[in-house]
């Protein structure tokens, strides 16, 4: 009976190790792009054998060089593979790298691994994102603030300074208020009229956002915006947003 119960558990580990077993390898020997790549397969697929791979690689630099396009796209891939692995354990090394972090684009990676926890231990990285000029970090800092539902970054959000043109910006903002529950008619307007932008990146994240904040009412406008999207990554959205709305729709309807 025992060693059918070490065979019964070998069989579920050891498959799961071996799978993985070229991507560690490449992570413990291999070149930067094949570390890179590596990471996004662990990341993607929620395994957590190269956790402490990625950890050592959120400060990795090339020749000594933190600099390095190449160390940075590294440092970028080992925190966004942190937050898809789900694991609680990842929290203070990120937390810590974002407080040393200098490049924009891998602050950015931090607080979208960062998004990924609930974890009030974050909420000061998040206010420091909410303090950035830089627009990818803020709008990043913006959806980690919807994530995690502090009320109390509201008055900051509101006060955050819309820069000319800046659609993005706009719809993150109206986002995150919609979110933390937060005038919530003439944010969900500005999503709305998001559908209607010359944007497609626009006209994607609005489709998006509307059904991440469930808002039913924009089920008609969105299958307008359908009918002459002809951009087919924006267009699957608009298709999944008008399928977990209807759910939604159903589900209040039938209680």
């Amino acid at each position: 009976m025992k060693f059918f119960l070490l065979a019964f558990i070998a069989s579920i580990i050891f498959p799961v190790y071996l799978s993985a077993k070229p991507e560690l390898e490449d992570l413990k020997t291999g070149s930067p792009e094949q570390q890179i790549s590596a990471m996004y397969y662990f990341g993607y697929t929620g395994n957590k054998k190269a956790f402490w791979y990625m950890v050592n690689n959120l400060g990795k630099t090339i020749n000594g060089n933190e600099e390095s396009p190449l160390a940075q796209r590294v440092r970028q891939a080992a925190a966004e593979a942190l937050g898809r692995i789900r694991d609680e354990r990842a929290v203070p090394f990120l937390i810590e790298r974002f407080g040393r972090e200098k490049n924009d684009r891998v602050k950015r990676a931090i607080l979208f691994g960062l998004s990924f926890y609930k974890n009030p231990e974050i909420l000061p990285v998040l206010k420091q994102g909410l303090e950035s000029e830089n627009s990818e970090v803020l709008n990043e800092a913006l959806r980690l603030a919807a994530e995690l539902g502090d009320k109390n970054v509201i008055p900051r959000i509101k006060t955050l300074s819309i820069k000319e043109n800046d659609e993005i910006f706009e719809l993150s903002r109206a986002f995150v208020l919609l979110r933390l529950e937060d005038e919530q008619d003439e944010n969900s307007k500005i999503l709305i009229a998001g559908l209607k932008s010359k944007n497609p990146l626009i006209r994607f994240w609005s489709a998006n956002y509307l059904s991440m904040t469930a808002r039913t009412e924009a089920i008609k406008e969105i299958i307008k915006a359908l009918e002459i999207e002809n951009y087919i990554w924006v267009s699957r959205e608009m298709e999944r947003s008008l399928y977990l709305l209807a759910e939604i729709k159903r589900k209040k309807e039938s209680e």
